[in-house]
């Protein structure tokens, strides 16, 4: 579950919230970060395997990343169900998610003309998903969605 009443829970969603007033309010969003084709899948299973927010907050905050002017762009870290429901651009999203049983396992989201799709990737033991089975798992999923 996400830890959002705790104080490790809590720094991470009072920063989200910040950084969306800022942009909502203000017009200032920090830059962009362009990620290479080549680097995005080991972005988004680094985030996974080692991004403090996603394990704080599983199911509940995601790394996006979105597809703008023909490139891949650092969108941050926002709330998994902002991800799912608000309009945007094409983007892929990950998530660590644990399931009925307790097994944590990486999500990956994909939004694509306005719908969203889920993905499951398998869990490890160690927790490490940036293992070659993940990489080309992600990889295959993600050539379908670059088309």
């Amino acid at each position: 579950p996400s830890n959002s009443a705790a104080v490790q829970g809590f720094r991470y969603n009072a920063r989200v919230m910040a950084e969306h007033i800022a942009a909502a309010h203000f017009g200032v969003s920090p830059p962009a970060r362009a990620i290479h084709p080549d680097e995005l899948v080991a972005h988004l299973l680094g985030e996974a395997t080692s991004g403090p927010e996603l394990w704080n907050q599983r199911s509940y905050l995601a790394s996006a990343v979105e597809l703008r002017d023909g490139g891949w762009f650092d969108a941050g870290i926002q709330p998994l169900a902002h991800f799912v429901d608000a309009a945007g651009p094409d983007a892929v999203a990950v998530a660590v998610e644990t399931d009925s049983a307790g097994d944590i396992h990486p999500a990956i989201y994909l939004r694509t003309a306005g719908r969203v799709s889920e993905h499951v990737l398998p869990s490890d033991a160690l927790h490490r998903f940036d293992t070659t089975e993940h990489e080309k798992q992600l990889s295959e999923l993600l050539a379908t969605f670059r088309g």
